[in-house]
């Protein structure tokens, strides 16, 4: 009861209290912030008292809504928005009541401020708010301003917004929706949800991040249709910034080893197809020695110190991305290690199992790649065989790749 007391004293404090003295609000709303980490009860309390909630809204929009915003305005503004989000934290009644009041004028006028402070409470705010009534979070994703929030999102995330970072990670990355308004965001935007999806493909098993099987999809149906194009703008590097495909192709081949993913990739036969006349035609200009493709057999020049910067290259590790895909892509799936074949690709990864400082790791991928083409695969083994019979390709390199011909069958060392 001496809580209730507290809490009633701090409300009228600041329902009464003149807002012009930033300081004094400051505190006072600092004090409420605190209150509502003793539980339920102190939650229902402030929650049920529309004077105070109402007073806060004016206090959070006439903070957004100056022109000049000093810092103690800000740090006012941010407070606020602090002591509504933790009203909202595991209580779904609470959620409902402060959406409503911060999801028509608050909300709106976030839109017109870049303030990273600000934004940072804001997704606390939203981050609660979503996770205790996911049909709100519906009601986003299907707002005509979704593109919106996800731009200043991942712009406050970009600037080590915490909170923002934890909203796309948790609420955005795993719906569906993602691969609807993924193409409607500015190029920014993207890249950084590019960025944010591989490191959470990457991350630890523990690690909460998922990401949606629909924008996997997605990603695949854009890799397909852009193969052309995409050649053609890593080649030329002009006008069109390259860096989307390199980072789209890496989250393919990072989903590509997950049982989450794997199956589905794996059914997609165009996907493969595309993947494989990538590799062939980037082998070939590298054959042609065209300037960023050719295998560069000194490692020494990924040292940080070289001048090379061999690193910064559009095309760097992405030869390497397209055989780990078809490594995972031909895993126990007896089809698709034929249509390998059929397309000539054996001997292309074969002859991609080399040492090349632009591709780190290239060729362990492609000991691996030739590990499933071979596995249970007789015509396959039957095929290889063949090649270093006719000379095509010579034992050693089988050999350095692990295997060895008996009998015309292929065999692991």
């Amino acid at each position: 009861m001496a809580d209730l007391e507290d809490v009633s004293k701090t409300i009228n404090g600041i329902i009464f209290h003149d807002i012009q003295d930033l300081d004094s609000v400051t505190d006072l709303l600092r004090a409420l912030r605190s209150a509502c980490t003793r539980g339920v009860n102190v939650q229902k309390f402030i929650g049920e008292n529309t004077i105070l909630l109402e007073k806060v809204e004016t206090i959070i929009c006439d903070g957004i809504s100056l022109q000049q915003q000093s810092e103690k305005v800000l740090l006012m503004t941010a407070v606020a928005i602090q002591f509504l989000g933790n009203l909202t934290v595991n209580n779904p009644s609470n959620s409902l009541t402060i959406w409503n009041l911060v999801k028509e004028k608050i909300l709106h006028l976030c839109f017109k401020l870049d303030a990273t402070k600000i934004w940072n409470s804001f997704s606390m705010l939203l981050l609660n708010v979503f996770l205790q009534n996911e049909n709100l979070l519906d009601e986003i994703l299907c707002s005509e301003y979704v593109t919106t929030i996800l731009e200043k999102l991942t712009k406050s995330a970009q600037d080590d917004a915490e909170f923002s970072q934890h909203v796309i990670e948790v609420c955005i990355l795993p719906r569906k929706e993602l691969s609807v308004i993924y193409p409607e965001l500015p190029h920014p935007s993207r890249l950084f949800l590019l960025e944010t999806i591989y490191h959470a493909l990457a991350s630890t098993p523990e690690s909460k991040a998922t990401v949606s099987a629909a924008f996997i999809q997605y990603a695949a149906e854009v890799f397909k249709l852009k193969s052309d194009f995409m050649l053609h703008v890593l080649r030329r590097n002009e006008d069109v910034e390259p860096l989307e495909y390199t980072k789209m192709l890496e989250i393919l081949a990072s989903s590509s080893g997950s049982d989450k993913y794997v199956l589905m990739l794996q059914e997609d036969k165009s996907f493969l197809i595309s993947t494989v006349y990538l590799l062939k035609c980037f082998h070939q200009l590298g054959k042609e020695a065209e300037e960023g493709f050719t295998p560069v057999e000194d490692l020494a020049v990924l040292a940080p110190n070289n001048v090379n910067r061999i690193q910064e290259e559009p095309t760097f590790c992405f030869k390497r991305d397209l055989i780990r895909l078809i490594a995972n892509l031909t895993w126990r799936n007896l089809s698709n290690q034929n249509e390998i074949r059929e397309m000539n690709g054996i001997e292309i990864i074969m002859e991609c199992c080399c040492i090349d400082a632009r591709n780190p790791f290239m060729q362990q991928w492609c000991i691996l790649a030739m590990r499933n083409l071979l596995e249970d695969n007789i015509e396959n083994q039957r095929y290889v065989a063949s090649m270093t019979e006719q000379g095509t390709t010579r034992s050693e390199v089988l050999s350095e790749m692990g295997f060895e011909v008996v009998d015309k069958r292929i065999r692991r060392v």
